[in-house]
């Protein structure tokens, strides 16, 4: 019998550490074009990337998510789009996909967490092993996106 309580995720490597995003949240994973630079911008920007025309923010994600910067430089983004404009995080790698049942995450508003726990939306416990589950609609909000991305556009066309 099929479990339709199952989540699809894609599980990635930030400062040598798992971190999973739903893949239903994903547009696309490819390798990090040229970057335009962002002069002005807090340093959770890396820039601004061509999207297939659209000018999109590139984020330094281990800044945003862990707080530190990563001694591994990041060959890949993920192209997040949930609403209407897309972003793109900068990751260290792939590490596979993950259907996980949905019994088997748990809140992280209760765990003692080294990361900010409102961009953490759960985690899913796998051999003792924690992978904490990306809150994509709080990294929206938290870089203020579309109030952000025109602020950005401004500041590079200057």
């Amino acid at each position: 019998m099929e479990n339709n309580n199952s989540i699809l995720f894609l599980k990635f490597l930030l400062t040598n550490k798992n971190f999973a995003v739903n893949t239903s949240e994903i547009t696309e994973v490819n390798f990090i074009p040229e970057i335009s630079p962002l002069y002005g911008a807090n340093d959770i920007y890396a820039g601004l990337i061509n999207l297939h025309g659209e000018s999109v923010p590139l984020i330094n994600s281990d800044i945003l998510i862990t707080g530190e910067k990563s001694k591994n430089f990041p060959t890949l983004f993920i192209a997040l789009k949930k609403r209407k404009h897309p972003v793109c995080l900068l990751i260290e790698g792939v590490t596979g996909f993950e259907k996980i049942n949905e019994r088997k995450i748990q809140s992280s508003k209760n765990l003692d967490l080294k990361y900010d726990n409102t961009i953490i939306k759960s985690i899913y416990l796998k051999s003792k092993k924690q992978i904490p589950i990306l809150n994509t609609d709080f990294i929206y909000h938290k870089l203020k996106f579309y109030k952000t991305i025109k602020n950005l556009n401004k500041i590079n066309n200057e």
